[in-house]
């Protein structure tokens, strides 16, 4: 007979994840809002006065801090919200959460985003309510002496620089996330335009190459062989020439691929030097060598030649006795 438990674990298993998630929900919606002015608070204090010219190295002191934090309630307020939201909600949203996860079979997936965005908003908020009691004040006081300060002028005062400072900070996060777009667009199109580079510089640098390896080829096989090997140098090209060319074309590739994964990551330089070594075909003349030209000097330098024509050589010797083999079998 089966257990019944088995089957009852895996419904038990999603019931408690599902509840667990709900009341990390609750208390950390509860904590936001709870503790929304005291965020606010903080920040500001964090903000405005420990940047001070001249009193923000005493505003930074730790003790200076606590005390000044505890007088303004932004400790206690803290302190308060995460007890409430720990001790209290979080309990009604696991039972809540155990009710819920009985009969959904999807467990949902909360990262406390609306905690994080509760604080960001905090400390504008907060502080264009300040901004607005003190312009009451300030107004009442100087500006218009015979307005009187009541509690719904207060009130008045507080919800206008509330929405004041809520819409700056949209504003804000409106321009950082243009910014961020236009990075973003910015990057992608540097990707492509360095990969776009990458292509074009291994085709040209391979045709570039090519040439100079067939050149060095040819004159190390006349030199050891004699004009005579001249009518087996196409036979021998199209059979060996890929595998004499294998190691200059992957020293080629390594050089540019380098170059692009540092432009794929950001690096401007490496972006315009992929730009720079690209040969133009309507580039004006002059007797001064372009970078691709000297990067292919540099490439093909003497030892480099050195060992392309030992590998062409012996790559021909072996050639050379496997064709003559074949050919006087037949």
């Amino acid at each position: 007979m089966a257990n019944p438990d088995i089957k009852q674990d895996p419904i038990m298993h999603r019931t408690m994840a599902y509840a667990k998630v709900t009341a990390y929900f609750a208390e950390d919606v509860c904590r936001a809002i709870l503790g929304f002015i005291p965020n606010g608070l903080n920040l500001t204090y964090d903000f405005l006065f420990k940047s001070l010219p001249l009193l923000g190295g005493f505003f930074s002191h730790r003790w200076a801090e606590q005390v000044i934090k505890l007088c303004m309630g932004i400790t206690i307020g803290q302190g308060l919200a995460g007890d409430i939201a720990h001790f209290i909600f979080r309990p009604i949203g696991f039972v809540i959460g155990v009710m819920l996860g009985s009969v959904s079979n999807k467990i949902p997936n909360y990262q406390g985003q609306i905690g994080k965005l509760f604080y960001r908003l905090s400390a504008q908020t907060v502080s264009g309510a300040l901004l607005g009691i003190i312009a009451m004040l300030s107004i009442s006081q100087w500006l218009v002496p015979s307005l009187n300060v009541t509690l719904d002028n207060l009130a008045i005062a507080t919800a206008i620089g509330a929405f004041l400072g809520l819409f700056t900070k949209g504003l804000l996060l409106i321009a950082v996330n243009t910014v961020h777009s236009a990075n973003a667009a910015t990057v992608r199109k540097n990707v492509q335009r360095a990969k776009d580079l990458n292509s074009k510089l291994k085709f040209a640098s391979k045709q570039k190459a090519k040439s100079l390896i067939l050149m060095q080829a040819q004159d190390i096989i006349q030199q050891m062989n004699g004009p005579q090997s001249q009518q087996y140098l196409e036979d021998f090209f199209n059979q060996e020439f890929e595998h004499i060319a294998t190691s200059t074309y992957q020293k080629i590739e390594r050089h540019f691929n380098y170059l692009t994964d540092r432009a794929c990551h950001g690096d401007i330089k490496a972006l315009k030097r992929l730009q720079e070594l690209t040969p133009h075909a309507a580039a004006s003349e002059s007797n001064d060598k372009k970078p691709f030209e000297v990067m292919i000097e540099r490439i093909f330098n003497s030892r480099a030649i050195f060992k392309l024509k030992d590998a062409v050589d012996t790559s021909y010797d072996r050639w050379q006795y496997r064709f003559l083999s074949v050919k006087e079998s037949t």
